[in-house]
């Protein structure tokens, strides 16, 4: 597999989209952890993707420290934009019931921006240092084929 921006932001999109469902899933039932899952996976994941491709282009020439760093930085920034979103959500003028809910749902929000965080951070890491780990069992070259060396430069068999 080619390591290109794409490929790279897709994959740590595919690796965060399950391991937040798995997250979503052991602290409720199934469907609430398709439904969460799924709003982290529009709310999050889509931009989280769009600027890790955009600075991974950026970024294309830089060792994997440095492409890490970039993807690390993308996924903090959106998850602070979105507590810094999430904590706007008021309960002032709300009666006491309609603030428990408020206050619960403020929660859940909290809830779905760590559990972005932390699924994405581990799927960034994942990508940049096992899936595109440098192999030293494996040549960086394609072999030769034989028959396309010219013959003059092979040694003539007496």
């Amino acid at each position: 597999m080619k390591r290109t921006p794409a490929v790279e932001a897709s994959i740590v999109y595919a690796i965060a989209l399950v391991l937040s469902f798995v997250g979503f899933l052991l602290s409720s039932n199934l469907t609430d952890a398709v439904n969460r899952s799924q709003w982290v996976a529009v709310l999050l994941l889509m931009p989280a993707w769009g600027f890790m491709a955009i600075l991974a282009w950026i970024l294309r020439n830089k060792n994997r420290y440095v492409q890490f760093f970039g993807a690390v930085s993308v996924i903090s920034a959106i998850a602070v934009t979105g507590l810094a979103l999430v904590s706007m959500i008021g309960t002032h003028g709300l009666d006491a019931a309609q603030t428990a809910v408020r206050v619960a749902s403020k929660n859940n929000l909290y809830f779905a921006v760590l559990n972005f965080y932390v699924a994405t951070l581990l799927a960034a890491t994942a990508t940049h240092f096992w899936i595109f780990r440098n192999r030293e069992d494996k040549p960086n070259y394609a072999p030769v084929n034989p028959s396309l060396v010219k013959k003059s430069a092979r040694k003539k068999k007496k």
